[in-house]
């Protein structure tokens, strides 16, 4: 299977635009907002994360600049008042999440709430746009997962022992890929 025939032609498009800063943050809260919420992440939920997380970054956020980068060149004709500004901003860059195939809306017909949902890829996807920004190196807890596996199939064999020996054979080759990772200091 080919990368591109699962996942939209423009999903990377976000982060070469001028604000990928803006957008990479939007993408790691929205990380933290499916391991808060799991599959039924409320949109309202989601926009209060962006509001109070990234008020600041979100100062910066120019969006008639942004629309420019896509050839469009509409003025926003609402008027800039500071709150309503921000949810401008934010609802500006919750549809190019749409638009890019980073996140999926749905409305529920019964309680009218509108859940984001998440395709298998954008789910990889932020999990490594996290693990690239994380500063964390997991090599302990690879270490003493491997470990206690092993010690304990080791003292009492069972008819899951192949299964460990799988999950060692992959917890090892995890660390010697952390290993060889260059980290700064």
């Amino acid at each position: 299977m080919k990368l591109f025939d699962k996942i939209p032609t423009n999903f990377f498009s976000l982060l070469t635009r001028k604000y990928r800063s803006i957008y990479a943050f939007a993408l790691l809260t929205l990380y933290d907002a499916l391991k808060t919420y799991k599959t039924k992440i409320k949109r309202s939920d989601y926009v209060s994360m962006l509001k109070n997380r990234g008020s600041e970054l979100l100062n910066l956020f120019d969006i008639n600049e942004d629309r420019s980068e896509d050839g469009d060149e509409t003025k926003d004709e609402t008027p800039n008042i500071d709150d309503n500004l921000l949810n401008q901003k934010v609802t500006y860059i919750i549809r190019k999440l749409v638009q890019t195939g980073w996140i999926q809306i749905e409305k529920e017909s019964k309680t009218n709430t509108y859940y984001i949902y998440l395709p298998s890829y954008t789910v990889y996807s932020l999990e490594l746009i996290k693990n690239i920004c994380s500063d964390v190196t997991s090599y302990i807890p690879l270490v003493h997962q491997t470990y206690s596996e092993l010690k304990l199939e080791n003292e009492k064999e069972d008819d899951f022992m192949f299964r460990t020996l799988l999950n060692a054979l992959k917890n090892a080759e995890r660390l010697e890929l952390n290993v060889s990772i260059p980290h700064q200091s």
